[in-house]
């Protein structure tokens, strides 16, 4: 039975002296039900590879501190690979695009995106300063501030419109995530007294999320032992 969930760490912990097909065989060897033959195993292994598209450098090791090797664009692509291995239904990543220039970080979350689309996987990502097409990528979007929610709902101009309604307006010239990012600054700066988190509870979204998920519980609750 295949696992239902991967995670990707946002530091990469790969043997640096594997190369990419090794790694990734290491863990199809380590991970994958033991029913499967060593056969089943690489043909999964050559099928991730071919999707997070590292057929060029799957013989070039993976590389670390003293050992050059691979880019860290291919690098997270094999730690990614690494996840789809066990075709999981939710993939966590942690700050993914963490050490990638914004073409390379675009790039590689462009990629993982197509893999997994229609696939019935979930891709929860944190992050803290995604690039504009990086945020383009976003289907929804859950902004925490302090450690709480301050939005939660359809990621694009949505978060924005609910800004506005709390008296930030949007100004031109400014992309989404930097004006997110700048809003939310203000109160870390001091500069106003506004409450996200409160806003937040009391905004229709909120109480629309309270309502469906009072509903979850009490399918969970009422369902036949």
């Amino acid at each position: 039975m295949m696992h239902e969930t991967a995670y990707i760490q946002q530091h990469d912990a790969l043997m640096g002296y594997f190369t990419v097909f090794e790694s990734i065989m290491f863990a199809a060897l380590l991970k994958l039900p033991r029913h499967l033959s060593k056969a089943q195993r690489r043909a999964k292994v050559e099928a991730v590879i071919t999707q997070m598209g590292l057929q060029r450098c799957r013989d070039t090791v993976v590389g670390n501190r003293v050992l050059r090797g691979v880019s860290g664009g291919e690098m997270k692509r094999v730690s990614i690979a690494v996840g789809l291995l066990q075709r999981p239904r939710a993939m966590f990543l942690d700050e993914p695009t963490s050490g990638l220039d914004s073409a390379i970080a675009a790039d590689v979350m462009e990629a993982i995106k197509e893999v997994v689309s229609g696939s019935g996987c979930t891709l929860l990502i944190t992050i803290h300063q995604p690039s504009p097409q990086v945020y383009g990528l976003f289907d929804t979007l859950l902004l925490l501030f302090a450690g709480r929610l301050a939005y939660f709902g359809p990621a694009g101009d949505a978060p924005t419109a609910a800004l506005e309604a709390q008296g930030f307006p949007f100004g031109r010239g400014i992309s989404v995530p930097e004006f997110l990012l700048e809003t939310l600054n203000l109160r870390a700066r001091g500069k106003v007294e506004h409450d996200f988190g409160l806003a937040y509870q009391a905004s229709p979204q909120a109480q629309a999320h309270r309502r469906a998920a009072e509903k979850i519980w009490h399918r969970y609750q009422t369902r036949a032992p």
